[in-house]
Parts: C-alpha cells; sequence; structure tokens
C-alpha cells in the first residue's frame, strides 16, 4: 500500500511539473552567429596587424622560432599546424635564413611560406600556418553584396547583348543544394570605422548562409497562396560569376569538378571557397566597383590585395627601365644580381627553390657591355640564355625561373571604352598579338574576359600584360572616337490575355512591373483580346512571363465545361486557347 502511495505520489508530482513548465514562455535559444561575429572583427583585425613593418632579419634559426618573431613583433596570434606538417614531413625545426631589410608582415610571410609549399589563413582571426594542400581544401561560405555593381552593369550587357557562357551554365541546378552546409552566421557584415570612406566592398569581408539549401519553387496551393511569377535571369550576377571563376585562382565545381561554389540571389554573391579564394575574390569585387560605381579614372587597374606594395613595385620597374653603365668582366651571375639590386637601393631575392627544381645553376661567369643600356634589357640578355627571368612582386626584384614565373599570373583590369564600344571585339586581338599562352587557344595559361560595355578583365603573366598595355595604347592612339551606345532594338509581340478584365489593368501596371520599359520609344496597344507591345527584347522576356503566369491562373479558376458542353464558337467568338506564354514576334522595329 506504502509503495502505491509512493508511485502515485511520484506521478502526480511529475504532471504537475509538466504543466508548470508547459505554462511558461518560450526561452530564445543560444545566439549560433555570436562566435562569428567575434571572428570576424578578430579578422580584421588580424589583417591590420599583417600591415606592420618587421624585420626580416634570419640567420640559420629554426622555422618556429621565425614564425613566433613574425607574430610577436605583429602582435597576433599563432597556430601552426603540426599534423599537416607531419604528413607532408615538414619539420618546424627546419633551418631558415632570410635578410631582406624591413617590409610588411604579409609580405614577409611570403617569401617565409612559399617555398615551402606553406601558406596561412585568419577567418578564425589568429595566423593559422598549414600546408598550401590543407588551406586550398578548407572551405568557408561568405556573401558579398554586388548590388551597386550590378545596378551600373545591366545597362551595359544589354547594350552589348551579352548572353551566359551556356544557358544556365553558371547557376547550375538554381539554388537547390548550392547554399547547402555554409559557414553559417547569417548575411551581416562588421565595418570598420578606419575604412569608412573606402568602397563598401571593404565592409563585406565576411558572412556566412548555412543550412540546407533552398531548391525550386515548392507546390503552391492554388487557394490564397498564388502561383510564383518565374524569377528574372541574374544577368548581372551571371556575368560577375562568370568573371570570377575564369579570373580568380583557384578551383569550382562549376567548371573543374572540385572546389569552391557560386550562387547568385538579387544583388547577392554567395561564395563558398579557401582563404586565398575569398581574398581574390574580394579584391577582384572591389577593383570593379571601384571602376565602375566610384568613377576610377585609369586606363587600367591591378587587382591587388589591400596593403600591397604597389608603389614599391612601380619605382622598382622605374628604376629598370634607367640606362645604366655596369661594364661587368668575367664575374659570377649571382654576385652581378646582388650588385645590380644594390645600386638600385631595392630589395632582391633569388628563388633557390626554383633554381633547384629546375637544376639551374646561377654561379656562371658573365660579362656585361661596357655601353649605357637600360637595366631591363641587361638583365634579359643575362637571364634569357638559362631559362631564368625577373619578376617585381611584393615590392622586390625577383630572380627566378621562367617555368616559375609562367605559373605566377596576375589580374589587371582594363578600360577600352575609348578603343571600342564593345570590349568583346578586342579579345581574339589580344589572345593573337601577344605572346602570352590563352586557355582559350593553347587549353593553358592566362584568360580574357569582357565586361560590360568598356572592360577587359585579364590574367597573365607579368611580361604578358607589359605587351596587352602596349598594345592597347597603340590602339588608343589610333581609335576613332568613342560613339555613344545606341539604345536597344524594339521588337514587336502580341499576347493573348484570357482574363478580358485584366488588359487594362496590366496596360498601366506593366511599366511599373518591368524593370528597363522604355516609355519614350514603347508602346502598349489593345487589339481585341490581345495586347500588343513593342519593348526591348529582355522586357519581353518578363512581360511573357507575367502573362503567363496570369493566364495560368485563370484557367484554374475558369476550367473549361466538360466535354460536349462546349458551346459553339462563333465567328465573332473569343478564343482562349492560345499558349499562354508564346506572343507572336513580328519583325524588330529601331
Amino acid at each position: 500500500m506504502l509503495y502505491r502511495w509512493a508511485v502515485m505520489t511520484c506521478y502526480v508530482w511529475s504532471m504537475a511539473a509538466s504543466m508548470a513548465i508547459a505554462d511558461e514562455p518560450p526561452t530564445a535559444g543560444p545566439d549560433l552567429t555570436a562566435s562569428t561575429l567575434v571572428a570576424r572583427k578578430a579578422e580584421q583585425k588580424l589583417l591590420q596587424s599583417m600591415q606592420k613593418k618587421i624585420k626580416v632579419q634570419w640567420t640559420d634559426a629554426t622555422l618556429r622560432d621565425v614564425l613566433t618573431s613574425v607574430t610577436t613583433q605583429a602582435e597576433i596570434g599563432l597556430w601552426i599546424d603540426t599534423v599537416a606538417f607531419a604528413e607532408e614531413g615538414i619539420s618546424t625545426d627546419l633551418q631558415i635564413t632570410l635578410n631582406l631589410g624591413e617590409m610588411t608582415v604579409e609580405t614577409a610571410l611570403y617569401f617565409l611560406l612559399t617555398p615551402l609549399g606553406l601558406d596561412w589563413q585568419g577567418q578564425s582571426g589568429v595566423l593559422e600556418v598549414s600546408t598550401r594542400e590543407k588551406i586550398k581544401e578548407t572551405l568557408f561560405t561568405r556573401t558579398y553584396d554586388v548590388s551597386a555593381l550590378c545596378k551600373v552593369l545591366e545597362p551595359q550587357l544589354e547594350a552589348v547583348n551579352w548572353q551566359p557562357a551556356e544557358p544556365g551554365g553558371v547557376l547550375g541546378g538554381g539554388m537547390g543544394g548550392g547554399m547547402g552546409g555554409g559557414g553559417g552566421g547569417g548575411m551581416f557584415s562588421v565595418p570598420n570605422d578606419d575604412d569608412a570612406a573606402q568602397p563598401s566592398l571593404l565592409a563585406q569581408y565576411g558572412g556566412g548562409m548555412g543550412g540546407g539549401g533552398m531548391g525550386a519553387y515548392p507546390p503552391v496551393s492554388p487557394v490564397g497562396k498564388g502561383w510564383p511569377i518565374a524569377q528574372p535571369i541574374l544577368r548581372a550576377e551571371t556575368a560577375l560569376m562568370e568573371l570570377i571563376q575564369s579570373a580568380c585562382a583557384v578551383t569550382w565545381q562549376a567548371t573543374e569538378g572540385e572546389g569552391g561554389d557560386l550562387t547568385a540571389l538579387p544583388g547577392r554573391l554567395i561564395v563558398r571557397q579557401n582563404y586565398r579564394g575569398q581574398s581574390q575574390v574580394h579584391s577582384l569585387l572591389q577593383a570593379l566597383e571601384g571602376m565602375l560605381v566610384h568613377g576610377v579614372k585609369s586606363k587600367s587597374i591591378s587587382v591587388r590585395r589591400a596593403g600591397y606594395p604597389a608603389e614599391e613595385d612601380t619605382a622598382i620597374v622605374r628604376a629598370l627601365a634607367e640606362p645604366n653603365t655596369l661594364a661587368i668582366e668575367d664575374h659570377p651571375l649571382d654576385g652581378v644580381l646582388q650588385g645590380i639590386a644594390k645600386s638600385l637601393g631595392v630589395r632582391f631575392w633569388l628563388d633557390q627553390q626554383a633554381f633547384a627544381d629546375e637544376g639551374v645553376a646561377i654561379d656562371q661567369q658573365v660579362t656585361t657591355p661596357d655601353k649605357p643600356i637600360a637595366l631591363n634589357v641587361v638583365l634579359k640578355h643575362l637571364l634569357s640564355p638559362l631559362g631564368l627571368t625577373y619578376l617585381v612582386h611584393e615590392g622586390t626584384l625577383i630572380v627566378t625561373t621562367q617555368a616559375r614565373a609562367n605559373e605566377e599570373l596576375e589580374v589587371l583590369i582594363y578600360n577600352s571604352a575609348d578603343i571600342s564600344g564593345n570590349a568583346k571585339e578586342l579579345v581574339p586581338i589580344i589572345e593573337k598579338s601577344t605572346a602570352g599562352t590563352w586557355m582559350s587557344i593553347d587549353g593553358d595559361g592566362g584568360t580574357v574576359e569582357p565586361l560590360g560595355s568598356g572592360l577587359l578583365v585579364i590574367r597573365q603573366t607579368q611580361r604578358s600584360h607589359v605587351e596587352i598595355t602596349n598594345l592597347l595604347n597603340d590602339l588608343r592612339e589610333k581609335a576613332d572616337p568613342p560613339r555613344a551606345s545606341e539604345p536597344p532594338l524594339l521588337v514587336q509581340r502580341i499576347y493573348v490575355v484570357q482574363d478580358q478584365t485584366a488588359k487594362q489593368d496590366l496596360m498601366h501596371s506593366l511599366p511599373e512591373m518591368v524593370a528597363g520599359w522604355d516609355s519614350q520609344r514603347g508602346s502598349v496597344l489593345q487589339l481585341g483580346h490581345c495586347l500588343a507591345i513593342k519593348q526591348p527584347v529582355q522586357v519581353q522576356d518578363r512581360v511573357a512571363e507575367i502573362i503567363g503566369t496570369l493566364n495560368t491562373a485563370h484557367g484554374h479558376f475558369n476550367p473549361k465545361p466538360p466535354a460536349g458542353n462546349t458551346p459553339t464558337k462563333t465567328a465573332a467568338s473569343p478564343t482562349t486557347d492560345a499558349p499562354p506564354t508564346a506572343p507572336v514576334k513580328l519583325a524588330p522595329t529601331p
């Protein structure tokens, strides 16, 4: 009896407790974006610290000690991926000798890590050093606001009748699964007070959209929720996606079958890539925004990371173009190169790893003319016979192998509007008139992508960019004054409107509903049960989607009578059997 009483007491007590809990208001769950917000602020602080100047003077120091010295001087955190190091047989006790003087932390890491097959990433706010392959495999998602870019690009793409490389190719299967498994964190940005005057994309270097994907439209109930009007083609967003896949030196699922993914929403690009890829996308979009949105006046812009020592590069290039008398006879090549760099007062780096890979020795005896000759010409004649060349990169004169230099592709955006009203016309001229290899012709090498009516985004070697610049300057001198872009061609189409009461509403509402409607040259007229519309092709496509959706809804709510009860049509009877999205096309008019 006592046992039964105890059981009943426990049951009543548990029921009362559950009822009390049910009456309480639900509590908010944890903010899953809080850690992302903290990491993004920490990353911005890290990137700012990467621009601090440090002294690069290490002789026979261990790799761990060098990395510790760098991060201590920069006052940033350090994480060494020792597991990935061990998998590649790299020891943190590796002896390092590097003496390049004063430079930024980011430049120092380039010369320290690149020869060892290492790289770094900083999305967590800490300097994480790992192998290049491990960094490539670490993908995460960020969202970029490209609405301002798209607003400027849209009319330019329409003017040149731009079409995607493959219909639906870049967008693939829409958004189904394309956003699945994102990095979380939402579509928000953390502005940097110090960058208030910079283009708006500076604050967009972050963001993620986790979740299970956004597939096609779900089944829609015919009552109450309506029929979705087909989404317009994201022309500008698609053009930017194709450009990113071509210009950024990373792999993509859409083109290589592996690597990162791109998804477009109106005014947004959602990018899933590794840290190096995200940095390249950000730099490219920022450069485009500078030229197209903010009106930066320049014949070309180099797509570089924030803080890149571009002025130092320019100073070296100018110094190499000046005539100089060396008058050297039978001296080792490496000593001659060191002497040239010292006389110019510039940083100098020999790519010893590339020399070892190619089996090249640089201690041959060389002789230089005793006449004034530009140093870039001298370097060409000294290095070319050995399969060597030079680069100007990270504010440093670099001597490396020709094979290694061909792998170092740089992205420049050229403004060709003063040469041709359609940048696409210049693509075959550039590919056939320069010495570099091209992906479209040779299956390997650089790429050239026209964007809008006047931009060329070209990824090529440094030497090829010199040729391209000279070619465009020659064309610019002989070019006719640019012609004003002509308005898009108008076409006439006739649409059957099954709901006769909607025709008047459509005549007044279509100009407001459809972007790009030309009210000055276009027209919309009522012809019996049809609407005759004269507008550009892009506008007509959108009109067909809207009227087709209205006709579908009308057919659902006004079904045809069962067979046998159909009234006999007379000559004056209107027909409603025309396909809802098959307008009659007439000849285009200017």
